[in-house]
């Protein structure tokens, strides 16, 4: 997915996420946009929520869908309860202010030096 962030545009992906949230976890939690602003995505999520799951795993699902469709890595920075089941979330978007809070990609080389099958992978959050 191309990234968005940066355009003004990006409300109809942050939608598009929500929704995809909605299709699969509607009947534990839905997720509402509050609103943009500047890096931030500030949305509800209200219950019932299953008893069985984490709750904090309805807010890394709902950040995975809006990273996939953003094409940019987010952050968890706040989450506050609203009371009668309701949550109120906020995301950060973007690589640079990952950065300025310490977040690192590390890239991890596996296989023979200057062999064809040398595979790189990036390890994100890495304080090194």
């Amino acid at each position: 997915m191309v990234s968005t962030f940066g355009t003004r545009g990006y409300k109809e992906f942050v939608v598009r996420a929500l929704t995809e949230f909605n299709k699969w976890h509607g009947s534990e939690a839905v997720a509402e946009l509050v609103k943009l602003e500047g890096p931030s995505i500030v949305v509800e999520l209200s219950g019932p929520f299953c008893r069985t799951c984490g709750l904090y795993d309805y807010f890394d699902d709902l950040k995975l869908e809006l990273e996939k469709v953003l094409g940019k890595p987010l952050e968890i920075a706040q989450a506050d309860s609203g009371g009668d089941e309701r949550y109120v979330i906020t995301y950060k978007i973007g690589d640079e202010h990952l950065r300025s809070r310490g977040h690192r990609e590390k890239l991890i080389l596996s296989g023979q030096p200057g062999s064809s099958k040398t595979v790189a992978q990036k390890i994100k959050g890495v304080n090194r």
